[in-house]
């Protein structure tokens, strides 16, 4: 494939483009695989900037914001797929439909890379299931290639979204907090969310949202304010469960002295 080759079927969809003067942004309708082969250039991934230069991949999961720049030339191929074509044993660590991963190649790996997303071309002269079989086959062998490479820096990815999770669960200890809410903020899974904040803070969201609002109860009924009307300031629905995790957490009932 040439820089301006696209090639799409039912399976996935691969565009080679040149990134100058103008950026490739906007949310990725199906998860999103990068290969730079030449140039340098950026992409910011729901606001966290990552470098690109040749050997860079990157995989994106869908309804993911990315912006992709370059200040001179930046050739990349783009494979554009669906999660029900991820092989099953690759789900997890990829993470593409929780979130996103990067890693960088070796020439001989990225050469690898280039060359398997140049052979999903082939599938225009197959016919039938054989087609879809071919594109299946091409791009689990790609995201093979990058998996066990990229799954390196997993857990350095998890700890930092659990720590910018934490932080926004400080900053809106009294605001709706459930598990639905913040994982559509930060544009992840739950499974995603809820891995990735315990890897970085030893316990769930749940509970550790819990603690935080029962030590913030604390404070303010110690400073003279009706425990009834503190349970709903600090974001509880009902006085009832406010009442159990307050026990639970000081050993005594709000009310006691």
């Amino acid at each position: 494939m040439n820089p301006s080759t696209r090639y799409s079927n039912e399976i996935i969809e691969v565009l080679c483009e040149t990134v100058q003067n103008f950026p490739i942004e906007g949310c990725t309708e199906r998860c999103e695989l990068i290969a730079v082969y030449r140039g340098e250039g950026e992409v910011s991934v729901e606001g966290e900037k990552i470098p690109l230069r040749r050997g860079s991949v990157v995989i994106i999961g869908r309804s993911s914001y990315r912006k992709i720049t370059s200040e001179g030339e930046l050739a990349i191929r783009r494979v554009l797929f669906s999660e029900e074509n991820i092989p099953e044993e690759l789900g997890s660590s990829l993470g593409t439909a929780e979130g996103w991963g990067s890693a960088y190649l070796s020439e001989k790996t990225i050469a690898h890379v280039i060359s398997a997303i140049d052979r999903f071309s082939v599938a225009e002269e197959l016919r039938g299931r054989s087609r879809a079989d071919f594109s299946r086959a091409v791009l689990a062998e790609l995201l093979i290639i990058v998996s066990s490479l990229a799954g390196e820096d997993e857990s350095e990815r998890e700890c930092g979204l659990g720590a910018r999770v934490a932080a926004y669960i400080n900053e809106n200890i009294t605001s709706e907090l459930s598990l639905e809410h913040i994982a559509r903020t930060f544009f992840v899974s739950k499974y995603y969310l809820c891995r990735a904040f315990k890897r970085h803070a030893g316990t769930g969201v749940h509970s550790y949202v819990t603690a935080k609002r029962i030590s913030l109860a604390k404070e303010m009924i110690a400073s003279g304010e009706v425990a009834s009307a503190v349970a709903y300031k600090v974001g509880f629905g009902d006085y009832s469960a406010f009442y159990r995790a307050y026990v639970k957490h000081v050993g005594k009932a709000p009310t006691e002295k």
